[in-house]
């Protein structure tokens, strides 16, 4: 995917989110430049006047960028102030892919991203954040006050997410009873004769080409946030996702997402289950009683693609192919720059998925 490099414009101070103006009032800058594709604020284009007192605030920019644009980007921003603050995504975007690979060009931890601002700026500090898959740095040190409104801000964000939970909680409690769930009977009906592709978020996928084999399959079947990151390796298509976080409705209707099966049993995530998912009529609810025999079976909760592996092979598919599992190898393209959940027994659920495998030749895994 082609983007432009990011233009600089002047930005009014009292206009910018509580998060820049923090970092503003910490430097006692008096300028501030936004940096994006578009113009903001007052239209005009920085230059590198009053570079002493200039803040540039880059918010969800530089993650667009391949690293050659990211370099240019930096040192465009530093011709125009001594000090920045960055907000920049650390996982892939969960939409579709566009020319073939996914919209993020550049997906880093924090730390890459400290390291390669620091070079520019001379400095750069990583201010924890909300939500977490974002990072934000800072080109300056940050002293007890900053940290001190940081942390107030996150405690905003943190009680206005809950307030939203809270609504959709509500709104889900009345679709629960005027809509029902979909059955397992009907959804694995739905899948007799079908030739099925799961495809798990492993990322040693990125490395093979199952692209076009995955999107011959009759229904494509993927986990969690159903992470693309190229149509050579991944495929372009999500019929079904099988998941136990939140989806939102823009996501689904961009990926033409047919049904959605959620997978997570504990109390505080089936609580927060979106409203919207249970209007869709397209919502599975994973079983209890499958999800307690798994974790006997494994001593640990199942993770998502365990169960998807489970309740797919229940049905009556001609055949099921398998691909992106590496049971905890390599990172999850879900989450690339966290490390894999201690929650899950992924040895135990390589065993298990093997026996199931070997025992049933309509299954196979491509690695």
């Amino acid at each position: 995917m082609f983007r432009p490099d990011p233009v600089l414009y002047q930005h009014a101070l009292g206009d910018a989110p509580d998060w820049v103006r923090a970092v503003a009032d910490s430097l006692e800058a008096t300028r501030l430049v936004e940096q994006g594709f578009e113009a903001h604020g007052s239209g005009e284009q920085a230059d590198d006047a009053e570079v002493g007192s200039t803040l540039v605030a880059s918010d969800r920019v530089l993650h667009w960028l391949d690293e050659a644009a990211v370099a240019r980007a930096l040192d465009a921003a530093h011709r125009v102030a001594s000090f920045g603050v960055f907000r920049i995504a650390t996982r892939y975007s969960a939409g579709p892919l566009v020319d073939g690979l996914n919209e993020f060009a550049s997906v880093h931890d924090a730390e890459w991203w400290r390291e390669r601002i620091a070079a520019v700026f001379g400095h750069a500090e990583t201010i924890e954040n909300t939500p977490r898959e974002y990072c934000v740095i800072v080109t300056a040190p940050v002293d007890a006050a900053l940290a001190a409104k940081v942390a107030d801000l996150q405690k905003r964000a943190k009680r206005r997410a809950t307030w939203m939970r809270r609504r959709q909680r509500l709104a889900g409690r009345l679709w629960r009873v005027v809509r029902r769930t979909v059955s397992e009977r009907r959804l694995l009906q739905e899948l007799t004769g079908k030739h099925v592709a799961l495809v798990g978020n492993a990322a040693s996928l990125a490395e093979r080409d199952y692209g076009r084999a995955i999107d011959a399959a009759d229904i494509v079947v993927r986990c969690n946030r159903g992470i693309l990151v190229a149509a050579h390796s991944h495929g372009s298509r999500t019929d079904w996702v099988v998941t136990g976080l939140p989806i939102s409705r823009e996501t689904a209707k961009a990926r033409g997402i047919q049904r959605i099966i959620w997978v997570s049993r504990r109390a505080k995530m089936m609580r927060n289950m979106p409203a919207w998912m249970f209007a869709s009529g397209r919502l599975h609810i994973f079983s209890k009683a499958r999800d307690r025999h798994l974790a006997r079976e494994l001593g640990k909760t199942a993770s998502t693609g365990m169960k998807a592996i489970d309740l797919l092979a229940a049905s009556d598919c001609a055949r099921l192919n398998i691909y992106g599992f590496d049971f905890g190898a390599s990172h999850s393209a879900s989450q690339p720059t966290r490390p894999m959940s201690p929650d899950h027994d992924f040895d135990a659920e390589r065993r298990r998925a093997l026996l199931l495998i070997e025992s049933d030749e309509r299954l196979t895994l491509l690695r």
